[in-house]
């Protein structure tokens, strides 16, 4: 059996800002970043909404600073 498993992608977090596209986790919500920039905006989206993603922030210069832990996929056979 082959399960899938979201793990860290290293020790610490870094701020949104510098969180490379893809899986992250904030305040135990997996969150998802796009490589594409609307109107010089990251597009950063919640997994479990899909909506876009603040954490509970109210701009644009505070969310890209938030603190969130780059995540990975990976396949483990049992």
């Amino acid at each position: 059996m082959r399960r899938l498993f979201i793990v860290p992608s290293r020790e610490r977090g870094c701020s949104l800002a510098e969180c490379p596209p893809g899986l992250f986790l904030f305040e135990g919500s997996l969150g998802f970043k796009s490589k594409y920039l609307i109107d010089g905006e990251m597009e950063v989206f919640c997994m479990d909404s899909g909506k876009h993603f603040w954490g509970h922030t109210g701009t644009r210069d505070q969310r890209r600073k938030l603190i969130v832990q780059p995540c990975e996929s990976k396949w483990v056979t049992e």
